[in-house]
């Protein structure tokens, strides 16, 4: 592998849309709603047939062929991302119920996370998840260890869980140990 010290470009493709990454793995969404990854493959990068046995994937990769996606972020070891119909996806490494299936166990493709169909935005971090709905409410599952979910608790959640009665956030963004949030009047809130 090659480091590069200043911008390359890495598809001839003219049509991306969307894209995040976090620690070795970029996740992009194109223009026509297809869904593509690179990078470090471990637990999953959710492309079919490229199990643990492909360390690295090293050109963007469309996973599946649905396109409906909306948007998607990379969070450390998986993968958060909304379809147009405001569904929410989630797979790779399960740690601390970052991905909200219930459990602590990975998941190696994308898989619908409950029936929800009013997700806004999501945002992920190293073992921590957020959400934003269309009705502005704020929730959160994953790892809680400093209190970054913002429930009052350090107990992890391994289900999306509404934080707080209220419904006027316009905004999240989160790290390894803390969460900030804006509000629909531009107040600014930080936890954890």
């Amino acid at each position: 592998f090659i480091n590069r010290l200043t911008p390359t470009q890495i598809s001839t493709a003219t049509n991306w849309k969307v894209v995040n990454c976090n620690l070795s793995r970029s996740i992009a969404i194109k223009e026509d709603g297809t869904l593509w990854v690179w990078g470090f493959n471990s637990p999953a990068l959710g492309v079919a047939g490229m199990g643990s046995n492909v360390t690295y994937i090293t050109v963007p990769t469309q996973v599946g062929t649905d396109t409906n996606w909306k948007t998607a972020v990379a969070g450390n070891g998986y993968f958060l991302a909304l379809k147009n119909d405001n569904t929410l996806w989630a797979w790779g490494g399960g740690a601390s119920g970052k991905l909200g299936n219930g459990s602590t166990t990975s998941i190696f493709l994308p898989t619908q996370i409950g029936s929800a169909t009013d997700w806004e935005t999501v945002e992920a971090d190293s073992f921590s998840s957020f959400g934003l709905k269309t009705d502005g409410s704020l929730w959160a599952w994953g790892r809680n260890m400093y209190g970054n979910l913002g429930n009052g608790t350090q107990t992890d959640l391994l289900v999306p869980t509404e934080i707080t009665t209220a419904s006027d956030w316009k905004g999240i963004a989160t790290s390894a140990a803390s969460t900030s949030g804006v509000k629909m009047d531009g107040s600014l809130y930080s936890w954890g």
